[in-house]
């Protein structure tokens, strides 16, 4: 089931690289091998389920009827009498429900087992990034952001992707990174909120190496605008306001038409510039 829904979130998010490709037969394929899978193996745990019932039954009976013989021959025998014998042919029928479920119980675990296996997998992780001891808190209010000797390589690249940059963004000015798809201009966005760390050089704010302020603090005067688009299923107030649960309307009123000058000089489609108006 894991798998199966691995997949089909890799074909929903990729569909417009499914349609534009004409990969649809290639995805229907793909997606009907993964469900015929799970559709037998929910078969077979259906079958070596209804299968425990019918083999418990038998042997119950068999354990039964060589306990009433048993114990036949002890009460004939003036070793036990037939009350106690009465008495425990009832107190192993009463056990015989609660064991029967018992039996049922094994398909059941066996598939949390497994998705509990998963999940623990990943509870046991351990981030890569995380504050050092000792971190500071990062309070400065006219941050100087300096890059210097910085590079970085991602784990499956040949090549890095950054490589001895250099540069300072000033406090109160505007700073922009311009270059070609794939130069590097997001990691570099990447790296200051510690998305990533850098495998050589230092990324400093105000003389301090990034990697000594607490992470909270860090990121808590990180403003992201990210070039993938999410909107989350909520109010358009509450997407305004997701760093700050807390903000008053008055806040998310404020924050909105901050946003107004930014979007109008936003190069788009009409019908879309008046869609981002009209909510915020």
């Amino acid at each position: 089931m894991g798998g199966l829904s691995g997949l089909l979130s890799q074909i929903f998010q990729g569909i417009r690289q499914v349609k534009a490709y004409g990969m649809e037969g290639h995805e229907e394929k793909r997606a009907g091998k993964a469900i015929d899978k799970v559709r037998s193996l929910n078969v077979k745990a259906v079958r070596v389920s209804n299968m425990t019932t019918p083999v418990n039954e038998v042997l119950i009976g068999l354990i039964l009827m060589g306990v009433i013989i048993y114990g036949g021959t002890q009460a004939a025998a003036g070793t036990m009498t037939p009350g106690q014998l009465g008495a425990f042919l009832a107190a192993f029928i009463m056990a015989y429900e609660p064991m029967k479920k018992l039996s049922r119980l094994t398909s059941g675990l066996q598939m949390g087992l497994g998705a509990a296996s998963r999940v623990f997998e990943m509870m046991d992780i351990v981030p890569a990034i995380a504050s050092v001891d000792g971190a500071q808190v990062l309070s400065t209010r006219t941050p100087e952001i300096t890059f210097e000797n910085v590079e970085f390589q991602y784990e499956e690249a040949d090549i890095k992707a950054l490589k001895n940059i250099n540069f300072t963004a000033k406090s109160g000015s505007v700073t922009a990174l311009v270059g070609p798809s794939g130069g590097g201009k997001s990691t570099i966005i990447n790296l200051i909120p510690r998305f990533y760390d850098a495998l050589a050089g230092s990324i400093r704010i105000d003389g301090v190496d990034i990697r000594h302020y607490t992470l909270a603090s860090l990121r808590g005067h990180i403003a992201l605008v990210s070039q993938d688009i999410t909107i989350f299923d909520e109010s358009v107030a509450e997407n305004i306001a997701y760093s700050r649960p807390g903000a008053s309307f008055e806040e998310i009123e404020a924050a909105a038409k901050a946003l107004l000058p930014m979007i109008s000089s936003v190069r788009c489609r009409r019908g879309m510039t008046r869609f981002w108006a009209k909510t915020a």
